[in-house]
């Protein structure tokens, strides 16, 4: 990667709008815009993910990162050269005409979606924002279909967002303090022994290590229980009515193997309510709970129906009322 993915998802939530932070979901460095109160605990999709990624950034503006030009005066920004492709394309070697056709029909898409985002200027306003992301999120997780326009409106808004971020970040600094900066949180992050996670689950280039430990343990109390419940608990149920059945006078070895008997029996219990303790939870999904009159009728979820027209659709999702939520 030749942008800093670490560094610039951290200077970019500095221009996030408020609520929301940017983050990277997948190897291709796509960026989202991920709200606890709205998305929860999930992973952003549909039309929270936006269509630029680090990868974009890359081939479009790598070669002001990369390599020396004349052309390129290492006091200006990055933005003083975003619609300058040609000078900002990075150098690509393609070791076949068919890898060079792919890398030159990528380059085209991308290129598309930078010219999209040209001479917009000032930060992203919205009407109704925040109802939009609300209902858009809680028929996501009712799995029910996304009415198009304010599905479509909900995306726009994302990339109006994530760009003017870019931009802002691109304009804060020179070209040669961008590499500077970045090459030194490189060294820090490998200094540390950290790996700047790129994916929405790793926070900050730090493992969840917490939640591997729980995952484990619940899967050991799993192999575990199974193990007395169907190996040990049936051989001493064997044990101990053949001894009954062969020596019933023979007090003491009964009473030795029903003690036995307990104890297991107490052990499984022990473990299960350990394993529940520790068993992976369901992802907190707060948009249906934010609009419950919309999502719940009478105790019971249910689907909002909505309108095709367009302009209808604005209208019920405007007058829309929230739940006011008790604070836990």
């Amino acid at each position: 990667m030749i942008f800093e993915r670490g560094w610039f998802i951290r200077k970019m939530n500095k221009y996030a709008p408020r609520g929301y932070t940017f983050v990277i979901l997948d190897a291709e460095g796509r960026i989202a815009m991920h709200a606890t109160d709205i998305t929860g605990d999930q992973e952003p999709r549909g039309p929270f993910v936006s269509n630029i990624s680090f990868d974009m950034l890359d081939s479009l503006y790598g070669g002001l990162m990369t390599r020396r030009n004349r052309k390129i005066h290492q006091a200006c920004t990055v933005a003083d050269y975003m619609f300058a492709y040609d000078i900002a394309r990075p150098q690509m070697v393609a070791p076949d005409a068919k890898t060079a056709t792919e890398q030159e029909s990528k380059y085209e898409i991308y290129r598309s979606i930078a010219r999209d985002h040209a001479h917009r200027s000032g930060k992203p306003l919205g009407l109704f924002m925040r109802k939009n992301a609300l209902l858009i999120q809680g028929l996501q997780d009712s799995n029910a279909p996304l009415p198009a326009m304010l599905a479509t409106r909900l995306n726009q808004y994302v990339n109006k967002c994530t760009w003017y971020a870019i931009e802002k970040v691109m304009s804060s600094m020179p070209i040669c303090d961008m590499k500077y900066y970045q090459d030194l949180y490189r060294q820090k992050m490998s200094f540390l022994g950290i790996e700047y996670g790129q994916t929405f689950g790793k926070k900050f280039g730090l493992i969840d290590v917490d939640k591997i430990a729980f995952e484990k343990r619940h899967k050991d109390l799993t192999v575990e229980i199974e193990r007395l419940m169907y190996d040990v608990l049936p051989r001493q149920e064997k044990a101990l009515s053949t001894k009954k059945n062969k020596r019933p006078d023979d007090t003491s070895a009964h009473e030795k193997l029903q003690t036995q008997l307990e104890n297991t029996n107490n052990r499984i219990a022990e473990l299960s309510q350990e394993r529940d303790s520790v068993a992976p939870r369901e992802p907190r999904r707060p948009a249906r709970d934010v609009l419950s009159n919309v999502f719940y009728k009478s105790g019971n979820a249910t689907r909002p129906e909505f309108s095709k027209n367009s302009i209808v659709q604005f209208m019920q999702m405007a007058f829309l009322q929230e739940t006011k939520q008790r604070k836990k």
